[in-house]
């Protein structure tokens, strides 16, 4: 019995040890990167990535005014009456 033990424990180690290569994780996007990801968004979906966003209320409000004076669209008709939602992405 101890030896049927060690032997799933070795087992699930060598697993463990070959499954979590940290060199296989994807690179990140770069700042540039991002920022063009975000400019082909719609300004809509913008707006939603601002809403559920974790950054605070009166940043999220500014970036939504510079939405509405760029593209013409308000955060209160994107949101509705959700136009102050939080969370995180």
């Amino acid at each position: 019995m101890k030896t049927q033990n060690r032997f799933i424990v070795a087992i699930g180690v060598a697993l463990a040890l070959g499954g979590c290569s940290i060199g296989m994780a994807p690179a990140g996007m770069s700042r540039d990167e991002a920022r063009d990801a975000l400019g082909k968004l719609t300004p809509q979906e913008q707006i939603r990535y601002y809403a559920t966003g974790p950054m605070p209320m009166a940043e999220k409000q500014k970036k939504y005014a510079e939405i509405e004076a760029k593209y013409g669209v308000k955060a209160s008709d994107v949101l509705g009456a959700g136009a102050n939602v939080g969370g995180g992405h």
